[in-house]
C-alpha cells in the first residue's frame, strides 16, 4: 500500500506569482512522489489544528512586504513540527531571514558566480527546468528518507549563496551513500545562536567539507566575519580537542579564481595556522575528483596518501591558468628529460610543498598585479628545504608579464628574471 504524505501548504494567495508557481509546485510535486511509490494529499487552509506530516511555507522577498501575509506567518514561526521553507527568491530583509532559517530550507534560485544576479528555479524557464525538478526529488528523498538508519554524519558546512548548486550536489551524493548531512537548517544570523549550531552539527560527524566561494561576504552584522570562516574556525577547534582523528576537507573549486583579498588571507590562514591545518586537506580541484576523494576517506583511508605521487623536476607556480606559458615550459622539460609539474592541476597544499621540495627548477609566473599572492608564493618557495639562502642551488626563475608589475622585494631571490608573455619567452633551463 502506497505511503500517504499529508502536507499543510501555506503561501500568499494576493501574490499572483507565488499562485502559478505552487499550481505547478503541487502537480509535479504530485508526480514526483508518486515514482517512489508514495503519494501526497495537499491541505491549502492553513490551520494550525489541521493533521499533518510536514508543513510547506512558500515565501518570496516580496511577502514581507505584504503586512497581512507576513503577520499570518508568524502564528507557524513557533511551531516545531516538521516545517519546511521553499525560498522563491533571495530574502533581502534581515529580520526575516532569522525568522525562516529556524527551519529547513529549499531554495529555487541560484547566484550566478560571474554576474551575481540570481537565477530562479521555475517550470517554464528552460534554463533552470533541471534545477527544479532536482530541487522536488530533493524534498521528496529526505521526506522519504526520514527515520531510515545512516552510516554516519558528515559536516557539509554552510556556504555562499553562489555556491549553494555545488552544496546541493554534494549532499545528493552524500545522501545516496548513506550519510547524513548536517547542518539540515539554515545557519541564524546571530553570532551566538550560529556556534551553538555549528557545534551541535559537528558533533559525532566523521568528515568536515568546507566549501569556499570566489568572494569573501560578511555573514554576521558587525562583526566582519563570513559564514565559511566561521565555522572553519569551529570546525578547527573540535578536530584539535577532539580524542578521535577526524578529517576536514578545504575545497576551493578549480574553476574559481581567488582575487579577493579577504578571501586569499583566509585561505592561507587555514594553510599556514597550525591550529587549522591539523588533519586538514586544502584541495583545488574539481566536484567530481572532490568527490572522490571523500568517498576515499569514508572508506576508511584518512590520511589521504598520494599514492606513486610522481614529484616533478620543474615546477610552475602560476597566477592564473597559462596553457601556452606550461604548454611551452612542459615541451621543454620534456627534450631536457625532466618531470614537469604545474599548480594549477588540481593539487592540494600538501603536494604544493612537496613539489617545491622535489623540484630542481622552480618558476613562478606572475600576470597581473597581486601583491598578496606573490608575498605569499616567494615565501612558500623560500622555506622549502634546500633554499635557505638568497641564491640556492636550485633554479628560481621569474616571470612577469608587464615590466610595470612590482616584484622589486622579491627580484634579489632569482636566478633569472623575464619581463615577458608566453609567446616570445625562451628560456635555456639546463643552463
Amino acid at each position: 500500500m502506497a505511503q500517504t504524505i499529508n502536507v499543510n501548504l501555506t503561501f500568499n494567495h494576493a501574490m499572483q506569482s507565488n499562485v502559478n508557481f505552487v499550481s505547478n509546485f503541487k502537480q509535479d510535486f504530485t508526480y514526483c512522489i508518486s515514482r517512489f511509490n508514495a503519494k501526497v494529499v495537499f491541505n491549502d487552509d492553513s490551520k494550525v489544528d489541521t493533521p499533518f506530516d510536514y508543513h510547506f511555507i512558500v515565501v518570496s522577498n516580496s511577502d514581507f512586504y505584504d503586512s497581512a501575509f507576513s503577520t499570518s506567518l508568524k502564528d507557524f514561526i513557533g511551531d516545531d513540527r516538521k516545517t519546511f521553507v521553499i525560498l522563491l527568491d533571495p530574502i533581502k530583509t534581515s529580520s526575516d531571514k532569522i525568522a525562516i532559517k529556524r527551519f529547513v530550507n529549499y531554495i529555487f534560485w541560484d547566484q550566478v558566480v560571474e554576474t551575481g544576479e540570481s537565477r530562479l528555479y521555475r517550470k517554464d524557464d528552460k534554463s533552470t527546468v533541471h534545477f527544479y525538478w532536482e530541487r522536488l526529488s530533493d524534498i521528496v528523498f529526505d521526506i522519504l528518507d526520514t527515520g531510515n538508519s545512516k552510516k554516519g554524519i558528515v559536516y557539509l558546512a554552510q556556504t555562499d549563496d553562489s555556491q549553494n548548486q555545488d552544496r546541493d550536489n554534494i549532499k545528493r551524493d552524500l545522501s545516496d551513500l548513506g550519510y547524513l548531512v548536517k547542518p539540515e537548517k539554515l545557519i541564524s544570523n546571530n553570532f551566538e545562536e550560529s556556534i551553538t549550531q555549528v557545534k551541535e552539527s559537528l558533533s559525532n560527524s566523521e568528515l568536515i567539507i568546507h566549501l569556499i566561494p570566489s568572494t569573501y561576504s560578511e555573514y554576521f552584522s558587525g562583526k566582519g566575519l563570513s559564514i565559511v570562516e566561521h565555522q572553519c574556525n569551529i570546525s578547527a577547534k573540535h578536530i584539535n580537542k577532539g580524542g578521535k582523528s577526524l578529517h576536514r576537507i578545504i575545497w576551493i573549486p578549480s574553476d574559481f579564481e581567488v582575487i579577493d583579498e579577504q578571501n586569499q588571507i583566509f585561505i592561507e590562514k587555514i594553510q599556514r595556522d597550525h591550529e587549522h591545518s591539523n588533519n586538514t586537506t586544502v584541495l583545488k580541484v574539481n566536484l567530481e575528483d572532490l568527490k572522490k576523494i571523500y568517498r576515499k576517506i569514508l572508506l576508511g583511508d584518512n590520511t589521504l596518501k598520494e599514492d606513486n605521487l610522481l614529484l616533478p623536476d620543474l615546477y610552475v607556480i602560476a597566477d592564473q591558468d597559462q596553457s601556452p606559458l606550461t604548454n611551452k615550459i612542459d615541451n621543454e622539460a620534456k627534450n631536457a628529460g625532466l618531470k614537469f609539474g604545474v599548480n594549477y592541476k588540481g593539487i592540494s597544499y600538501n603536494e604544493h610543498l612537496k613539489y617545491l621540495a622535489s623540484a630542481q627548477v622552480v618558476i613562478l609566473n606572475y600576470s597581473q598585479e597581486n601583491s598578496q599572492w606573490i608575498n605569499v608564493k616567494v615565501h612558500d618557495i623560500l622555506k622549502s628545504p634546500g633554499l635557505e639562502v638568497s641564491k640556492p642551488k636550485k633554479k628560481l626563475i621569474l616571470i612577469k608579464h608587464s615590466k610595470d608589475l612590482d616584484t622589486r622585494h622579491f627580484e634579489m631571490y632569482f636566478n633569472e628574471i623575464h619581463v615577458v608573455d608566453a609567446n616570445n619567452l625562451k628560456l635555456n633551463i639546463l643552463s
